[in-house]
C-alpha cells in the first residue's frame, strides 16, 4: 500500500493522537481508526476493505466513519499547526 502521509507527518498525528484522546477532544473509536488506516503505532496500513472487517460495519458506514474521523482528526490538527 502506497504511503499516504509523510514520516514526519504520522510523527505528529501519533504524539498528538494520545494527547486529544486523554483531553476528551477525540472519541477512541476514532483514535483507532485514524492508527489503524495510517498504519500509526505497531501497525501497517490497512486498506479500506480490511477496516469494514476489523470495525465490523458495512463499507457505507465504515466510509462515513472513515471520513469522519479523517476530517475531526486533521481539523484539529490543523487548528494547532
Amino acid at each position: 500500500m502506497e504511503q499516504i502521509v509523510s514520516d514526519d507527518g504520522l510523527v505528529y498525528v501519533e504524539a498528538r493522537l494520545h494527547e486529544l484522546v486523554e483531553s476528551e477532544k477525540l472519541d477512541t473509536e476514532i483514535e483507532q481508526i485514524i492508527r489503524l488506516r495510517y498504519g500509526i503505532g505497531d501497525s501497517k496500513p490497512l486498506n479500506f476493505k480490511q477496516l469494514t472487517k476489523v470495525f465490523k460495519m458495512s463499507p457505507k458506514k465504515m466510509k462515513i466513519k472513515l471520513l469522519q474521523a479523517e476530517r475531526t482528526v486533521f481539523n484539529i490538527l490543523k487548528k494547532n499547526i
